[in-house]
C-alpha cells in the first residue's frame, strides 16, 4: 500500500514538474516572441530625444534637425525635449535613469565626456550608464584674434606666446566647455602660458574680444563666421585634423602638432541595456537621416558637418575622449567642484 502511494505521489509530482516546465518554457517563447515584435515594430510610439541646454542654442538646433529628418521616414514619431541645467548633468541623468527600451535617448556632445573632471558628483558614470547609438555631427572649433594682436597666424601666436609668457589672455564660452578643453589640451601641447577667461556663452566672450579687452577666442564656428567674414576678427587655426570647408582658407593646428583634433561632436546614446536590434535599428535610421540632401544642408548652415559614426565608433570615441580630458585636467589644474 505504502509503495503505491509513494508511486502516486512521485507520478503526481512529476507531472506537476513537467506541467510547470512546459509552461515556463511557453512563457519564455511568448516573452521572446513579444520582445521580437516589440524590435520589429519600433518605433510603434513617439521617441523622446532629450536635448540637456536650453532651446535654441547650437546643440538644441542640432536635435531639431535630426528630428526633422527622422519625422519624414517616421510620421513625427520622435520629438526633442529640453533639459538644461548642470552643464548637461540633468538630462543626461533623465536618460540614463530611463526605461531601456529604446524610448527616451540623449543627444549628447563632447561636454559629457568632459563632465566627470568638472562636477564632483555627476549622477551617473559617462562608460557605463548609456548605451551609444549613432553619430551625428561635429564642428570645429576656431582660434580667432582682435585684430590689434600683432599676430597673423597661428605660427606667429605661438611664438609671440612664448615670447610673453603669462601675458596673453584667451575667452571662451565658459569653464569646462568644450572650447575651454581644446585650449588648454593646445597649450599642453604646444608648451604655452595663455590664461584662461571664461563666460558665460559665446555672445559676451565675443563683446570683449572685439572692444579687445580680451586680445583672443575660441568659439565654434558658427557663432563667429559672420565677424570673421567680416574682418572683425582674424582667425588663425581651426581645432580639426583637416581643413574644413566652413573655412577653407584657415590652417589646423595639426598642421603645426600633427595629430591634434579636437572636436565638437554630437552623438545619440540611450540608457544602459537597450536590447542590441534596437540600438541596431536604431542606429541605422539615425545614420541614414544624417546623410539626407536636408540634413546635410541645415547642419551646414548651423556651423557643423555630418558626421557619420557606427555605435562602436561613438563608444571608441568616447572612451579616447574620457583618457585624453583626465589628462587635460591634470595639466590644467581643473579640479571637480
Amino acid at each position: 500500500m505504502l509503495s503505491i502511494c509513494s508511486k502516486a505521489r512521485r507520478t503526481t509530482v512529476a507531472s506537476w514538474l513537467g506541467a510547470t516546465a512546459i509552461c515556463l518554457l511557453g512563457a519564455m517563447l511568448l516573452g521572446a516572441m513579444s520582445s521580437n515584435a516589440q524590435e520589429a515594430d519600433y518605433p510603434s510610439r513617439p521617441v523622446r530625444i532629450v536635448a540637456p541646454i536650453a532651446a535654441g542654442g547650437g546643440m538644441d538646433l542640432v536635435a531639431r534637425m535630426l528630428v526633422y529628418s527622422l519625422d519624414q521616414k517616421f510620421d513625427a514619431k520622435f520629438f526633442v525635449e529640453n533639459k538644461p541645467g548642470a552643464g548637461g548633468a540633468i538630462g543626461a541623468e533623465i536618460v540614463a535613469k530611463s526605461t531601456p527600451d529604446g524610448y527616451t535617448l540623449l543627444l549628447a556632445d563632447s561636454s559629457l565626456t568632459m563632465d566627470p573632471f568638472i562636477s564632483a558628483n555627476i549622477p551617473f558614470k559617462v562608460e557605463t550608464s548609456f548605451s551609444p547609438i549613432a553619430l551625428v555631427s561635429a564642428g570645429a572649433m576656431v582660434i580667432v584674434a582682435n585684430p590689434s594682436l600683432p599676430v597673423k597666424n597661428f605660427t606667429e601666436l605661438v611664438k609671440y606666446a612664448k615670447e610673453n609668457p603669462g601675458k596673453l589672455q584667451y575667452a571662451s564660452p565658459g569653464r569646462g566647455t568644450p572650447h575651454h578643453f581644446a585650449m588648454e589640451y593646445l597649450k599642453s601641447v604646444a608648451g604655452l602660458d595663455i590664461v584662461h577667461v571664461p563666460y558665460k556663452g559665446t555672445a559676451p566672450g565675443l563683446i570683449d574680444v572685439q572692444a579687445g579687452r580680451v586680445p583672443l577666442m575660441i568659439a565654434a564656428i558658427g557663432g563667429i563666421k559672420s565677424q570673421i567674414e567680416a574682418g572683425v576678427l582674424r582667425p588663425l587655426a581651426v581645432t580639426v585634423d583637416k581643413r574644413t570647408a566652413l573655412l577653407p582658407d584657415v590652417p589646423t593646428i595639426a598642421e603645426t602638432y600633427p595629430g591634434f583634433d579636437v572636436k565638437i561632436w554630437h552623438g545619440i546614446m540611450g540608457p544602459a541595456g537597450i536590447p542590441q536590434p534596437i540600438v541596431d535599428k536604431l542606429g541605422a535610421i539615425i545614420r541614414e537621416a544624417t546623410k539626407t540632401p536636408e540634413f546635410k544642408s541645415n547642419i551646414t548652415n548651423a556651423g557643423f558637418e555630418p558626421f557619420d559614426g557606427s555605435a562602436a565608433d561613438l563608444k571608441a570615441l568616447v572612451g579616447a575622449e574620457l583618457i585624453r580630458w583626465e589628462k587635460t585636467a591634470q595639466d590644467a589644474g581643473i579640479t571637480p567642484e
